[in-house]
């Protein structure tokens, strides 16, 4: 939540529009897209690996804000 906070805090001054309620530090809903665009042949063995580890290592490859509304999306870094 630290790392949430200091985000907030570099970038917040910067958007455009406004954060959303619901993305505010301490308000923030968790969520992480793990994969995109699985398609029906590949929901089994994809449900069976995300079901799997009790952690999972990645990477970080980017951040942005989506705005479901407008259907935009502003690239943070």
């Amino acid at each position: 939540m630290a790392l949430h906070a200091e985000v907030h805090r570099l970038c917040g001054p910067h958007l455009a529009p406004a954060p959303m309620a619901n993305s505010l530090p301490g308000q923030w809903t968790a969520h992480v897209t793990l994969a995109r665009r699985v398609g029906g042949h590949q929901l089994g063995r994809a449900l069976r690996i995300a079901g799997r580890p009790s952690r999972i290592d990645g990477r970080f490859a980017g951040l942005r804000r989506w705005d479901g509304n407008t259907r935009a999306e502003y690239l943070l870094g």
